[in-house]
């Protein structure tokens, strides 16, 4: 007589036991996916609003004064001193996100 997995239970426990851990490991894979396309999201944000700002600051005379938002602190700086940083978070932020 021939045993089928429906008729043994071991068989049918540890077939359900792998599907259970293939549905485990889909379910992973989509919350992982789902925070790197939300990190991807934040990532383009910031890099619209440094160019936002950059092009803004284009116009803007060299002693001018503006405030930047550093860790919570509102600095105040002249647009020829915040150029340059911005310019460099934009390109961090475009190296992580290109």
């Amino acid at each position: 007589m021939e045993t089928t997995n429906q008729n043994n239970p071991a068989a049918m426990l540890n077939n359900q036991r792998r599907m259970q851990t293939i549905v485990d490991n889909l379910n992973k894979m989509r919350a992982e996916q789902r925070s790197l396309s939300q990190k991807l999201s934040e990532l383009e944000s910031e890099a619209t609003e440094h160019r936002l700002v950059i092009d803004a600051l284009k116009e803007a005379d060299n002693d001018r004064n503006c405030y930047r938002l550093i860790g919570g602190i509102l600095i105040q700086q002249t647009v020829v001193d915040v150029r340059p940083d911005l310019e460099k978070n934009f390109e961090m932020v475009c190296i992580e996100y290109c």
